[in-house]
């Protein structure tokens, strides 16, 4: 019994060693959040695609990444939405929430 408490602790320790020594990728963010008719994203390397969806899942839009380029949604209608940051193999990044909403 003791060995099984002693295997059970050190097992604990080494998981959450794991976990505090991950390194997590720049992260990406959007703004203005909420957004009324564009939305700006910061600048990150491995970006090439980014993706609308809606909150069932839907893709709504899809833009191609240029650097300090502006994405129009003011053709969107309000609500919330997912935006999935993707590589140019179509990996994903990160995926955010923006809102959006009438002016």
């Amino acid at each position: 019994m003791k060995f099984l408490s002693l295997f059970l602790v050190l097992l604990f320790n080494l998981s959450f060693t794991f976990v505090e020594t991950q390194t997590p990728h720049p992260s990406i963010s959007t703004y203005p959040n909420p957004a009324v008719d564009y939305f700006n994203v910061t600048n990150h390397k491995d970006l090439k695609s980014i993706v609308l969806y809606n909150l069932v899942g839907h893709p709504v839009k899809s833009f191609e990444y240029f650097e300090n380029e502006s994405f129009f949604i003011d053709d969107l209608p309000d609500g919330v939405y997912l935006i999935q940051f993707q590589t140019s193999n179509q990996s994903i990044i990160q995926t955010n929430r923006l809102t959006k909403k009438c002016p």
